[in-house]
């Protein structure tokens, strides 16, 4: 029985650390602000992973498709997780870890079966292991964007930026010619 690549299973891991260190570095004040008014906030942003985060746990633990692609997805249920980032937060990480043992101790057969039935229907090509690293793409990309808003927050209050000068980028905000 061959077993997913360390590889897959270690970025998983680091994600998850990365996540939960990053997160409880938010200040609550930064939580709910928004750089322009109809933008996304960290603390929608995090009940959002929440959400999916079970989502992606339900299918590789039980091989339940995947909402939004291939079942109907239940608004009423999406509706009843409120905007409570401690609370959110705490299931992310429970939710998450999970995902990450059971993705560390599937096997690639599981994993391609599990995908199967839980893109089941998408209207684009699914690659035989998707299920096992959508997660971590998905996690990857909103890490990205809580770290900008986390950013501009400080920068927006006068603190100094969480990223430290890089050379690659110009030193003034006149665009390069």
């Amino acid at each position: 029985m061959q077993q997913p690549p360390q590889l897959l299973a270690e970025l998983a891991h680091f994600l998850r650390s990365r996540l939960s260190s990053d997160l409880q570095a938010i200040p609550p004040a930064a939580r709910d602000w928004r750089p322009v008014p109809d933008s996304n906030t960290i603390n929608l942003i995090v009940r959002h992973l929440r959400i999916e985060a079970e989502w992606h746990l339900h299918c590789l633990e039980d091989g339940r498709p995947m909402p939004t692609v291939a079942v109907h997805l239940d608004q009423e249920t999406i509706d009843s997780v409120p905007v409570d980032f401690d609370l959110n937060l705490r299931a992310l990480n429970d939710l998450f870890a999970r995902f990450c043992t059971l993705l560390e101790t599937s096997s690639l057969d599981l994993l391609h079966s599990r995908t199967v039935t839980a893109y089941k229907g998408s209207s684009r090509p699914v690659p035989p292991h998707l299920l096992a690293y959508h997660q971590l793409v998905h996690i990857a990309a909103h890490l990205g964007q809580i770290s900008t808003l986390h950013n501009l927050y400080r920068k927006a209050h006068g603190e100094r930026g969480l990223f430290p000068d890089n050379p690659s980028y110009p030193r003034s905000s006149a665009s390069p010619e």
